[in-house]
């Protein structure tokens, strides 16, 4: 048995499913399912420890006390002897805590969490990579209290993993950004903000075609998953593309007739001029029209012109919606556009 000098002796995986490896890589077989959820669990308790008695209700939720904590020692004794037969010891108790000795194994999801307060990409890529799958992936004891906690971790990270590849989409070049934002759709198809993103990294590389095509594609998922509409923030990028196709002095054939204006206020809002002469900054010209006419929508009732359709400004209310293994937030609008 290796003894113990404060040295990582071991690695737990637990993206992808639960996997134990030596430090020289070879992997360690556990019995049955309950040794790595135990494993599982402590290794993400604050000081990898945590009392007894929790484990047992964790664990053996439907048993009573005694026959709980009972099932809990038998367990513990099947884990140390399989992981001294590996030659490693990792597990320690004192008084009422059962705990994984600090330092003595490197732990996949600490490193990733770490990582992701990277600010060069290069560096977040690296934490990334360590995201193989969804959080113990297949593990499940038919425990309620395990299951669930497992669960929330899984959804929990899940969406850590999505941001942070969105933040990574956003410091590569436009092209390699694309590769991201089709991955992040490939993990979350339901994802509003991706499928902007994806439009975003589209405008930047002049390919307006596809980012309408996106478009369409994000308003028939949302429809057919969720029955609502895009958000505001989605339809406000669409008609910055509409902007496109009308030429100077030219009313667009979806504007409000002036008629239809009389008695109420109007502001337009024109285009920025791009000086820089980079293809990419006119999509942040673009994107500084539609943010401003966004936000003036929202605050008074005039109408907003922003060379496409102009809008009645209105609070448009927002409810939570179920969002499959990943939570997230998407307004279901009631404004102008297509339906």
């Amino acid at each position: 048995m290796v003894s113990w000098d404060g040295v990582a002796v071991g690695n737990i995986s637990l993206f992808g499913g639960f996997q134990l490896e030596k430090e020289t890589g070879d992997p360690v077989w556990l019995t049955g399912k309950r040794g790595p959820a135990i494993l599982a669990y402590l290794a993400r308790c604050p000081g990898m420890a945590a009392p007894r008695e929790r484990l047992a209700d964790l664990l053996w939720g439907d048993s009573d006390s005694e026959h709980s904590r009972n099932s809990l020692r038998q367990t513990l004794s099947v884990l140390r002897q399989d992981l001294s037969r590996a030659g490693i010891d990792i597990i320690h108790s004192r008084k009422e805590l059962i705990g994984i000795r600090p330092g003595a194994v490197r732990v996949d999801v600490e490193d990733f969490e770490t990582g992701l307060s990277a600010r060069s990409a290069p560096e977040l890529e690296t934490a990334l990579a360590l995201y193989a799958g969804p959080f113990l992936d297949g593990l499940y004891l038919g425990s309620n209290a395990f299951d669930d906690w497992a669960a929330l971790e899984r959804e929990r990270l899940l969406g850590r993993a999505l941001e942070s590849m969105e933040k990574l989409a956003r410091l590569v070049d436009a092209e390699s950004g694309l590769a991201v934002a089709d991955r992040i759709l490939a993990m979350e198809p339901t994802r509003e903000e991706s499928y902007r993103l994806k439009m975003e990294l589209l405008i930047a590389c002049g390919q307006r075609d596809k980012a309408l095509r996106t478009f369409e594609v994000c308003r028939s998922v949302l429809k057919k998953e969720y029955g609502v509409n895009v958000s505001p923030e989605t339809r406000a990028l669409w008609q910055s593309l509409s902007v496109a196709d009308t030429s100077p002095g030219q009313q667009p054939a979806n504007a409000v007739p002036a008629g239809q204006r009389l008695g109420r206020p109007s502001i337009s809002v024109g285009d920025f001029v791009n000086l820089t002469g980079k293809r990419g900054d006119d999509f942040f010209a673009k994107g500084l029209v539609h943010d401003i006419t966004t936000a003036l929508s929202e605050v008074a009732n005039y109408v907003v012109l922003s060379g496409s359709r102009p809008r009645k400004a209105a609070r448009i209310p927002r409810r939570r919606l179920p969002c499959g293994p990943a939570t997230c937030s998407m307004a279901a609008s009631r404004g102008p556009g297509p339906d």
